[in-house]
C-alpha cells in the first residue's frame, strides 16, 4: 500500500456505553527547505525584472541583470569563492566580491566591494562555507524503490483531454503527458527517461492516499513542462508535489515554462531553467536560470515538508474518524 498505511482501533466503554476510533498512520519523511533558492556550483542568473523572495544560499556566483531591475527579498549568500553582482538584496549579503548592487542590510565581502550601496559594510577574511542540498542520495533511492515495489511499466503515455490515476510505479522509458490532461498520482513515480507534459496539463497527488502528506516523481532524464502546466499537491494545507531530476548531461535538467502552485523542483546534477512569469514554492539545483520577468516565492512551511516515503521511519496521523 502506498505510504505504508498503518490502521489502528480503539473501543472504549463506560456505563454501557460504547465508542470506537479508527487512526491511519502514514510513514513520513521530513525534508528541510530552508532557501527559497539553493544553488549549487553553477550559480544563479537573474534575468531582467525577475525577483526571489526568500533567502538563496548559492555554491556559485549570484549574477542579476540590473540591481534596480532584480530584487532578493532575504539573504543572499555566494559561498566560498564567489561574487554577487547587479542585484538588490534587501537584507544582508554575503560575497567574495560585491560588484554593483544594493544591499538594503549588512554587505559582507572578502576580496572587494565596489559600485554598490549598503547599510554598512564588513570586509570577512574569508568566504561563507559551501552549502550542501537537502535530499541525500539514499533518499532519492528509496523513493526509486518505492515506485518500482509497485510494479514496471514500458514506457506511459496520455492521450490528450484525459483523466488518469497512476502509482507506486516505475517508468522504464519516457513519460508523456497529453495537452488538457489530469494525471492523479496514487504513490511514487520513478521515471527512467524523460518527462514531456502538453499544454494545460494537471499533475496531482490523490487526497485519499496523500492527505495533507507530499509526494515525489523522480525522474532520471531531462524535463520538459508546457504552458499553463499546473503540479501540485493535495490541495491540503502542507502538501507538495516534488519534481525531481536526476539528469546530468546537454541541456537542462528541468525546463519551466508555466508551472506553479505547490510546486518544488528539485535538479542536484543540472540547470533548472525558469522560461515564464510565474511564481513556484521552492528550487534547488545545481544551477538556476531565472528568465525575465520570472518571481521565485518560498513558503516557510517548506521549511518542514513530510513526504509520504523516506528513509526517516516516523509515523504521521493521516487522519482519523469514529466508526460504529
Amino acid at each position: 500500500q502506498a505510504g505504508e498505511a498503518t490502521t489502528i482501533s480503539s473501543r472504549g466503554e463506560s456505563q454501557a456505553a460504547y465508542r470506537k476510533t479508527e487512526m491511519w498512520l502514514a510513514r513520513a519523511s521530513g525534508v528541510s527547505f530552508f532557501y527559497g533558492v539553493q544553488v549549487g556550483d553553477l550559480g544563479l542568473t537573474m534575468g531582467n525584472g525577475s525577483a526571489i523572495n526568500g533567502n538563496v544560499y548559492s555554491n556559485g556566483d549570484i549574477e542579476g541583470f540590473a540591481a534596480s531591475k532584480n530584487t532578493i527579498t532575504g539573504t543572499a549568500v555566494a559561498a566560498t569563492s564567489h561574487d554577487i553582482e547587479k542585484v538588490r538584496i534587501t537584507q544582508d549579503a554575503y560575497g567574495n566580491d560585491l560588484e554593483d548592487c544594493q544591499v538594503d542590510g549588512v554587505a559582507h565581502y572578502v576580496s572587494f566591494i565596489s559600485g554598490c550601496s549598503a547599510g554598512a559594510t564588513v570586509q570577512e577574511s574569508v568566504g561563507q562555507p559551501a552549502g550542501t542540498f537537502p535530499i541525500t542520495q539514499q533518499q532519492i533511492n528509496d523513493w526509486k524503490a518505492e515506485a518500482e515495489a509497485g510494479g514496471t511499466l514500458s514506457g506511459y503515455s496520455i492521450g490528450n483531454n484525459s483523466s488518469e490515476s497512476l502509482g507506486p510505479k516505475k517508468v522504464i522509458g519516457n513519460l508523456t503527458i497529453g495537452n488538457n490532461s489530469v494525471l492523479t498520482l496514487t504513490g511514487t513515480v520513478w521515471v527512467t527517461g524523460t518527462i514531456t507534459f502538453g499544454n494545460s496539463v494537471i499533475v496531482q497527488l490523490d487526497d485519499a492516499v496523500y492527505g495533507s502528506l507530499s509526494g515525489v516523481v523522480v525522474v532520471d532524464g531531462a524535463v520538459t513542462t508546457g504552458n499553463t502546466t499546473i503540479l501540485q499537491g493535495t490541495g491540503q494545507s502542507g502538501s507538495y508535489l516534488m519534481l525531481l531530476s536526476t539528469y546530468s548531461g546537454v541541456g537542462n535538467a528541468i525546463d519551466i515554462w508555466n508551472s506553479a502552485n505547490s510546486a518544488i523542483f528539485y535538479a542536484p546534477n543540472d540547470v533548472v531553467s525558469i522560461k515564464n512569469t510565474l511564481v513556484v514554492r521552492e528550487v534547488t539545483a545545481r544551477g538556476l536560470d531565472v528568465g525575465n520577468g520570472v518571481v521565485v516565492s518560498y513558503e516557510a512551511g517548506l521549511a518542514n515538508a513530510l513526504f509520504l516515503i523516506g528513509p526517516s521511519g516516523s509515523k504521521k496521523v493521516k487522519r482519523w474518524r469514529e466508526i460504529p
